[in-house]
């Protein structure tokens, strides 16, 4: 009977998946969007982290967690905030579907004479000139983050156009993307000679 005991003990432990990030062994609350498991301590303090705008989304095995996979496994305010900087974050990344060249916060041109794209959702690009549309929700975020970009100073990564917010610190930035780059002048590091730049 002792022995029995031990094998359906060591069963069990081998039931149980380890935290990728941890290492933890959880039997219960483990998300699994990958080929791994995530205990939920874990899964919030990485969500934590796209909220802050620390990483992008959050990613293992080429595939990206969806919002909707945290329901019931996480609190819907946090799962709410997770797609909200999600969403965000790719709306800094829409590129001319003409071109592909520019972040269209950069190469936007209103087809009207007002600052802001036209009641068609038709954007013109700076770069190749052509007209396309954008999905109303997508054209209402994408206007309300521009709109707080101006109003706040944020500027844009060069490497990724992620909006950056400086609080304190030197001009220097180092992006999640990798790039280093100059935020009094916009430039990447190891192009222009940065000695002229102030402090904002």
């Amino acid at each position: 009977m002792l022995l029995f005991d031990r094998v359906c003990c060591i069963s069990k432990w081998f039931q149980r998946r380890p935290c990728i990030i941890c290492s933890k062994r959880c039997r219960r609350d483990v998300l699994h969007f990958c080929q791994h498991s995530y205990c939920k301590d874990c899964t919030v303090r990485w969500i934590e982290m796209v909220i802050a705008g620390d990483i992008r989304e959050i990613s293992c095995c080429g595939k990206v967690l969806d919002s909707s996979m945290l329901r019931n496994f996480v609190p819907s305010k946090i799962a709410a905030q997770y797609k909200r900087a999600v969403k965000l974050r790719k709306l800094g990344g829409i590129v001319c579907p003409q071109c592909l060249q520019k972040p269209i916060s950069e190469c936007v041109e209103p087809t009207t004479d007002s600052q802001f794209p036209s009641p068609e959702n038709k954007l013109n690009c700076r770069l190749c000139a052509k007209s396309f549309v954008l999905p109303a929700a997508e054209l209402d975020d994408f206007l309300a983050l521009e709109i707080a970009a101006v109003i706040h100073g944020w500027k844009r990564c060069p490497g990724c156009t992620t909006l950056i917010e400086k609080i304190e610190g030197c001009n220097h930035m180092s992006c999640i993307c990798g790039i280093s780059w100059c935020y009094a002048c916009g430039d990447m590091y190891g192009e222009v000679d940065h000695d002229t730049c102030y402090n904002l």
